[in-house]
């Protein structure tokens, strides 16, 4: 054998290299098998998974019977969001409405409090009523922040055409604005995260008020087993009264949901009675409420809050109010705007003389405050004009809305027409129409001088009953044309988009601007070259020749920046801008 293996090495070793490449790729095959049926297993596997999705599709609901139940929960919890947002369709009043509810309950948690600590000295009251204090304190602190925070809002957007003329040139007036609106992005930013903040304020003292009703409750309802409160109760008989009085109330634990809710409630049951609006406010506050001396009016129904504090929580809703409206809250109508909180329209007892007088004192409150913030008015009337059909070159007409336009063209009058009284308009629309319009009027207007807006030319609404076709919302159109700086135009159009915040809701439909020429425009033709080229000619720096000429253009309307002449005369900054707004409201939780 070894003979035969050294006469012949070279055919064993290809033998030998053979069996190694047979042996390598026998390995090789058996891997690339297992891998292979690997996959075809899960092939198989994802056939019959497949298969049996199909077959459930095809079965009957039974199998998933238990997501009917999620749904349910999803669908609920969508009819709440839905709520919420409707807040930003019309509910303007909503900020006063938590405020007028968050001082409510603070005054009769306080009183409770003061009263327990007759009998209750330790040290868990103590701290309960540190850490409600502190959520009181930080409420109060966030509210004035954010009144700051708008007020300096509204002052920075003014300031950007102050801050624009104080820059000689094109670029450094660019350089400027820039400047200026980054600091109103910043400000924005600051402001919307205090918003944040008041909800997390707000969540915080509800969870020290539920932390102070466990505490009492303990002491108070379960007070036969306390034998510290039952022994003060016997020898206070007064106090101990008043305490569990106003433990009642607390524990009803109010919220803006369950008091709207509360006046649907009695508003079905009297409003067939048709009684003056004042009187059912007052009615109301007695309904649901009462003092020691003075019971509820209602039996069987549990004290929602003290009447005595529900005229201090009044005065709060008021001062918050009036920063959401232009007219002039009184006692006079104080009632009756409370009221339009929980979503009944004013209607000034729909007496004509009522409704003439308040159109007439709005519109001389719109020009004054538009006036006093250096807004030009002279010949605006604030009245009813039709909105024209746009036609575009494809033949696409967009007329805003046919029946919007149809109203117009049965009632509507000229803006001229409306010159020194009331239209015909106002006198056959209903109260309620020519109160909500003006409170949309005077919103606008502030807005137009926070915009800073150089000169409001026409300002007038489509319809004072606005559109209500699409069943769970109403708008209001309006055509307003001003002339100011672009700058100006744009801060006018945020603050409109911003609105939201306020729970307003407008939708610039239409929008249109031009450049407004001045009366030296021949200056701008002169630098062009288009009239005057034998002015310029005479000009001429003969030194240099051919091409390098130097012609020099007259100083007295150009200042050199850098390489190039810029005109410091006849360039108009102004711009003509007409805009069709919508204003949106949700009409689902309008009383009627």
């Amino acid at each position: 054998m070894n003979r035969f293996i050294k006469k012949n090495l070279f055919l064993v070793g290809v033998l030998a290299i053979s069996g190694a490449g047979i042996l390598i790729l026998l390995g090789m095959s058996a891997v690339k098998f297992f891998e292979m049926n690997k996959y075809q297993a899960e092939t198989e596997k994802m056939t019959s998974d497949l298969e049996e999705l199909n077959n459930r599709m095809r079965t009957p609901i039974p199998p998933f019977r238990k997501n009917v139940k999620f749904i349910q929960e999803d669908t609920e919890g969508y009819k709440k969001l839905k709520k919420s947002i409707h807040g930003y369709f019309g509910h303007t009043l909503q900020d006063a409405m938590t405020v007028f509810v968050v001082d409510l309950r603070k005054q009769s948690m306080e009183r409770l409090i003061s009263l327990g600590e007759m009998f209750d000295k330790s040290p868990e009251l103590a701290n309960l009523k540190k850490e409600f204090a502190s959520a009181v304190a930080m409420w109060d602190k966030c509210l004035a922040a954010i009144d700051k925070g708008t007020a300096d809002l509204f002052k920075a957007y003014r300031d950007v055409k102050r801050v624009e003329d104080e820059e000689d040139t094109q670029e450094g007036r660019a350089r400027a604005i820039a400047a200026q609106q980054k600091k109103i992005a910043d400000m924005i930013n600051v402001n919307d995260n205090l918003i944040v903040q008041k909800a997390g304020i707000l969540a915080a003292m509800d969870k020290s008020y539920n932390g102070l009703l466990k505490y009492f409750a303990d002491k108070v309802a379960d007070g036969e087993k306390n034998e510290e409160y039952k022994k003060w109760a016997a020898g206070n008989k007064d106090d101990a009264k008043e305490l569990e009085f106003y433990y009642g109330i607390c524990r009803q634990n109010l919220t803006v949901d369950v008091l709207r809710d509360t006046f649907v409630e009695y508003w079905e049951q009297v409003k067939h009675l048709g009684g003056p609006r004042q009187q059912t406010y007052r009615n109301f506050r007695l309904e649901r409420g009462a003092t020691l001396e003075q019971p509820a009016n209602s039996k069987n129904k549990p004290v929602l809050w003290d009447t005595d504090m529900w005229n201090n929580a009044r005065d709060k809703f008021k001062v918050a109010a009036q920063k959401s409206m232009l007219e002039k809250i009184d006692e006079k109508n104080l009632e009756e705007i409370f009221l339009s909180a929980f979503g009944l329209p004013r209607d000034l007892a729909k007496n004509a003389i009522l409704v003439e007088a308040h159109n007439s004192k709005m519109r001389e409150l719109v020009r004054e405050k538009l006036e006093k913030g250096n807004v030009f008015v002279t010949g605006v009337n604030f009245g009813q004009e039709q909105l024209e059909l746009i036609k575009s070159n494809k033949g696409f007409i967009d007329s805003g809305n046919t029946r919007t336009v149809a109203a117009a063209n049965s009632t509507g009058t000229s803006s001229n027409e409306n010159a020194g009284g009331a239209s015909s308009s106002i006198l056959t629309a209903e109260p309620s129409d020519v109160v909500r319009n003006w409170e949309i009027i005077g919103d606008i207007a502030q807005r137009i001088v926070n915009a800073n807006i150089d000169s409001l030319e026409g300002f007038s609404y489509v319809n004072l009953a606005g559109d209500s076709s699409n069943g769970n919302y109403r708008k209001y159109t309006y055509i307003i044309t001003l002339v100011s700086r672009e700058s100006q135009v744009r801060a006018f159009m945020q603050l409109l988009a911003d609105a939201y915040k306020d729970n307003r809701m407008y939708v610039i439909k239409r929008f249109s601007m031009q450049k407004q020429e001045d009366q030296i425009q021949d200056i701008i033709d002169y630098a062009s070259g288009i009239i005057g080229k034998e002015e310029a000619a005479d000009n001429k720096d003969n030194s240099g020749s051919g091409d390098n000429k130097n012609v020099q253009v007259k100083t007295a309307y150009f200042k050199e920046t850098k390489n190039y002449p810029e005109c410091v005369a006849g360039r108009s900054t102004l711009c003509r801008a007409t805009l069709v707004i919508d204003y949106v409201e949700a009409t689902g939780n309008q009383l009627k």
